[in-house]
């Protein structure tokens, strides 16, 4: 069984935060491109952590999943800025997977 690294957990959590609170706050053309860019940056970060196995199982699996769709969406977005919505999907999948990730570590270190 594999016991997940609480630091590396905390990190992953820390990146997805971020990458959420950039593309919330993105205002322009330019800063919204990289907020993209840094948002999917971080999911392909979270999908080689996944294939390494270096993520709880299950974890590993649903980051499998999401990372695909965030690739996937982000690919067909090309140069033309996403609908909010799409933006709004993101930034919600990120605070929540974050959230996760952190209650985890909470419940990994009251163990």
């Amino acid at each position: 069984m594999h016991i997940q690294n609480p630091l590396k957990t905390q990190t992953h959590a820390l990146l997805l935060d971020r990458a959420a609170h950039l593309l919330d706050h993105a205002r322009d053309p330019a800063a919204l491109s990289w907020a993209m860019q840094n948002n999917l940056s971080v999911w392909l970060f979270l999908k080689s952590a996944a294939e390494q196995q270096t993520l709880r199982h299950g974890d590993a699996e649903r980051i499998l999943e999401l990372a695909e769709y965030v690739i996937a969406t982000t690919r067909d977005c090309g140069r033309i800025a996403p609908h909010d919505a799409q933006i709004e999907a993101f930034i919600t999948m990120n605070r929540t997977l974050a959230r996760t990730f952190v209650d985890h570590t909470s419940a990994h270190m009251a163990l």
